[in-house]
C-alpha cells in the first residue's frame, strides 16, 4: 500500500509542475499588462511623434508677439490644438492649412466681461476653424496637463548637463531625499520640468512644454539658478492653479506603493518552488 501511494505521488508531480508553470506564466502576463497600463496612465511620453510636432509648432511663436495674450490663448494652447504661428496674430493649421485670427481687444479699451467673451470666441476657433475633415477638428488636442516622469528626466540630465549652483530650497530637501539620488542638480532640474538640449549642448536645457531654451553658463555662486523661475510665464509646469511640477512630484510616493517589480517577484516564486521540491 505504501509503495502504491508513492507511485501516485510520482504521477501527481508533473501535474503540479504544469500548474505552477501556468501560474507563473499568467503572473508575468498580468504584471506586464499592469505595468504598461500604469505607465500609460501616469506619464507624458515625450518621445511620441505628436509631441515632437508640438515642439515644432511651439517654436514658430515669438514671445514678444504673445505678451499681451491671456494664458487661455498662450502658445502652449495654440500648439496643442495643431496651430502654428503665421504672423500678425494669424495661426495656420499644419494639417488642413486653414487660418484663424487670435487678435483680441486690449483690456484698456473694453470691459472685463467683453474681454472674456472675446477670449472664449477665439477658444472656439481653436477647434471650429479647422476643416471639417481635419483630425484636429474632432479631437480635444494634446493633453498638456499630463505629469512627466521625473526619474526618466533625471537619467537624461545627470550626465548631459554641466551643473551650476542652485538657489537653496527650490525643492524641499525632504522631497529630494525620497529619491536617494546623488546628483541634486539633475534631480532638481528634472523635478522642475527641464530636459537636455536636443542639440546635445552640455550648457543648455530646454522645456518641451513652453519652448524655453536655457543657457546655464550665466549662473554662478553669485547668481544662482532657480529652475522654476526660468520657464515662460504661460508654461503649464508653473501654472498657478495646477502646476505640473508638483503633480509629477506627488506621483512618486504612489509609485513606491505599487506592487514589487516582476523580476523580484519571480525570484521569490523560484525560491519558493526550490524549497517545495528540495526534499
Amino acid at each position: 500500500m505504501k509503495r502504491k501511494a508513492e507511485d501516485n505521488g510520482d504521477e501527481d508531480a508533473p501535474i503540479l509542475l504544469k500548474s505552477l508553470r501556468r501560474s507563473i506564466s499568467d503572473f508575468i502576463a498580468e504584471n506586464d499588462a499592469a505595468a504598461q497600463s500604469s505607465r500609460g496612465a501616469h506619464y507624458l511620453d515625450h518621445t511620441q511623434e505628436c509631441w515632437t510636432k508640438y515642439r515644432e509648432r511651439l517654436g514658430t511663436f515669438k514671445l514678444f508677439t504673445m505678451l499681451d495674450k491671456p494664458k487661455e490663448l498662450s502658445p502652449c494652447i495654440c500648439a496643442k490644438h495643431g496651430w502654428k504661428y503665421s504672423g500678425d496674430d494669424l495661426l495656420e493649421c499644419e494639417e488642413c492649412k486653414k487660418f484663424t485670427c487670435i487678435k483680441i481687444p486690449k483690456i484698456v479699451d473694453i470691459s472685463t466681461r467683453l474681454l472674456s467673451l472675446s477670449v472664449r470666441n477665439v477658444q472656439r476657433k481653436f477647434v471650429e476653424a479647422h476643416e471639417i475633415t481635419c483630425s484636429w477638428r474632432t479631437n480635444k488636442g494634446l493633453d498638456v496637463t499630463l505629469p512627466y516622469n521625473i526619474l526618466e528626466r533625471y537619467e537624461l540630465l545627470k550626465d548631459a548637463i554641466n551643473p551650476v549652483p542652485l538657489v537653496p530650497d527650490v525643492i524641499e530637501a525632504k522631497r529630494l531625499s525620497q529619491f536617494n539620488l546623488e546628483n541634486k542638480f539633475a534631480l532638481t532640474s528634472a523635478i522642475c520640468g527641464w530636459m537636455p538640449s536636443r542639440n546635445n549642448d552640455q550648457n543648455r536645457m530646454e522645456c518641451m512644454m513652453c519652448g524655453r531654451d536655457l543657457c546655464v553658463l550665466v549662473f554662478s555662486e553669485e547668481n544662482r539658478l532657480n529652475p522654476l523661475e526660468q520657464h515662460h510665464s504661460f508654461c503649464p509646469i508653473i501654472d498657478k492653479e495646477f502646476p505640473l511640477w508638483r503633480a509629477a512630484l506627488n506621483i512618486i510616493p504612489k509609485i513606491k506603493d505599487q506592487p514589487e517589480p516582476v523580476v523580484s517577484s519571480l525570484a521569490r516564486i523560484k525560491s519558493t518552488i526550490k524549497n517545495l521540491f528540495k526534499k
